[in-house]
């Protein structure tokens, strides 16, 4: 594990991401949605436009809310609109969470493929939660599938998301966190507490509030 502080963790993360692309002859990269990847998005996209050949990229979803593309919920939303509509080399694969076989059906792709990830992009919840993996949920104990449907029972909802057999297996495990709201799930997941510390050997991109300073 590696804990990279920065009062920018995004820009340090988007340097470092397209260095390692840079060494690859082709990446597939899942990335996650939520408030603090659109910031690393969004530099890729003005920062870091020719700076990689990104045509030999392919993008993954780590996890979406069961909600359509065009919901101001949907990851994929955020994804396209901040990365993908302004990187247009880049291929995708969007997980079609509204659907119910939306699980099998991306699983069945991820294995028809015989995709093994780069590089996993996460994020953590002041919960502790990574992905769509939540304290006390199903999805946390599952070893063989790739992709459920994981019902969260404290947001009364389900989200599709690859589970940690998958993620795990990934050649990177790459956090971005910031927020001082994340300071007590960082210090109980280095304790090995929470679902976040399931992952291994991960590199953290941190803020100092995240981390408590």
């Amino acid at each position: 594990m590696k804990t990279i502080v920065d009062a920018n963790p995004a820009a340090r993360l988007a340097k470092d991401l397209v260095a390692y692309v840079n060494t690859l002859d082709h990446a597939h990269i899942a990335v996650s949605g939520g408030s603090t990847p659109r910031a690393l998005f969004k530099i890729l996209a003005s920062e870091y436009r020719r700076a990689a050949r990104w045509d030999r990229v392919t993008i993954w979803q780590v996890d979406e809310r069961t909600v359509p593309p065009t919901d101001s919920l949907s990851n994929w939303k955020m994804i396209q609109e901040e990365l993908l509509s302004q990187i247009i080399e880049l291929k995708s694969h969007r997980m079609e969470a509204e659907r119910l076989s939306a699980a099998d059906d991306y699983e069945t792709l991820l294995r028809t493929h015989q995709i093994k990830l780069d590089l996993v992009l996460l994020g953590m919840g002041a919960d502790g939660h990574t992905a769509s993996l939540f304290p006390g949920t199903a999805g946390l104990e599952e070893r063989d599938r790739l992709v459920v449907r994981n019902e969260i029972p404290q947001l009364t909802t389900h989200r599709v998301t690859m589970t940690f057999p998958f993620i795990n297996a990934a050649r990177e495990r790459w956090f971005l966190v910031a927020g001082a709201d994340k300071a007590d799930a960082f210090n109980r997941v280095l304790q090995g507490e929470l679902p976040a510390a399931r992952v291994p050997d991960p590199a953290w991109y941190v803020d100092p509030a995240a981390i408590g300073q």
